[in-house]
């Protein structure tokens, strides 16, 4: 089994950081309302408010890729909520692409701690994306599978993934 990490770049780093930073501000300001409020229901309301703001980033970090494993016939993508297996079926094909192009998120995250979930575009059709990088991806098709990822190494990840055995 090799290991890879899942590197953040800049953007998706600068972007975490701006966006948990105006929501800190936003939870900040919900609870400062809860307490100067003299209303019983508006209190538990901004407390209501404060706390499902506060699971967007929560969340996101939960879910979002750390890391690859390879492994014969399997791809692990490591995340804080516990790994996710994805088989590696024959005929794979594994390439870089630096870029994805326009592409339409249709379920996931795209931006907060990286991007993951369903995507689509016209060149790859449906695919599932979990990286922490928006450049230097692996595109990995197999017959059941498209899949995006943002290994560390991305040059060293398509040798290996493509010579494993059948």
């Amino acid at each position: 089994m090799t290991e890879y990490r899942a590197p953040y770049d800049s953007t998706v780093r600068t972007t975490t950081i701006a966006v948990s930073a105006i929501l800190t501000g936003v939870i900040l300001l919900m609870l400062v309302l809860m307490v100067s409020i003299d209303m019983p229901l508006m209190r538990v309301f901004f407390a209501a408010l404060a706390g499902g703001i506060f699971m967007i980033p929560a969340l996101s970090y939960r879910f979002a890729p750390t890391g690859y494993a390879l492994e014969p016939h399997r791809l692990i993508v490591h995340r804080p909520a516990g790994p996710l297996m994805f088989p590696l079926e024959r005929p794979l094909e594994a390439r870089r692409q630096d870029r994805l192009g326009f592409t339409v998120r249709t379920g996931g995250n795209g931006g907060l701690f990286g991007a993951y979930g369903n995507f689509r575009n016209k060149d790859l059709g449906s695919f599932k994306v979990y990286a922490r990088r928006g450049h230097d991806y692996v595109i990995i098709h197999t017959p059941s599978l498209t899949l995006v990822v943002g290994p560390e190494n991305p040059d060293q990840f398509v040798s290996e993934i493509t010579s494993q055995p059948s």
